[in-house]
């Protein structure tokens, strides 16, 4: 009988153990990222937060280094060097490095966008829709911090790394 109440006992936290829940996906942070789209590697830095203000700060290709886009409230706000150029938020096209990375973040907000598709100890995956098509987006199991980010419809690709959680 003993033996049989310390199996069920193991059997019981073994379960409940493995049943957890990933934590909820972090929407305020800042990290750098790596991304591919459309055959071009884009790096840079992007800050995050839950009322959809976003930031990116591109730092390579040089061709791009030192552009840096805001959007804010329906608004997007470039800027290169000290030259501002104010616009509505749909003025890059929802393929663009910024705006497919903000669209994505953006949708997570939006109830029934997002599911959780598959996780183990370690990650999260799930999938969702947002403006600039269906993406995959993968986050740490225990902390909810964003790792990746992908929309096959586009060939799009974000890593992100150096990640600092904002309250």
């Amino acid at each position: 009988m003993k033996k049989l109440s310390l199996l069920f006992l193991f059997i019981l936290i073994f379960f409940t153990s493995c049943s957890n829940s990933p934590s909820p996906i972090v929407r305020s942070f800042s990290a750098q990222v790596s991304a591919t789209s459309g055959g071009v590697e884009i790096k840079g830095k992007i800050t995050a937060n839950k009322q959809n203000i976003f930031t990116a700060q591109i730092t390579s290709p040089s061709t791009m280094k030192g552009y840096a886009y805001t959007y804010k409230d329906s608004k997007l706000r470039l800027n290169y060097k000290g030259m501002i150029v104010d616009a509505e938020e749909g003025y890059l096209p929802d393929t663009a490095f910024p705006t497919v990375i903000y669209n994505v973040l953006k949708s997570l907000n939006k109830e029934n966008n997002c599911y959780l598709s598959s996780s183990d100890n370690a990650l999260a995956v799930y999938k969702g829709k947002s403006d600039s098509g269906d993406f995959i987006l993968t986050a740490e199991f225990t902390t909810g911090a964003i790792k990746k980010i992908e929309v096959e419809d586009i060939n799009f690709t974000a890593e992100f790394s150096n990640i600092k959680i904002i309250n």
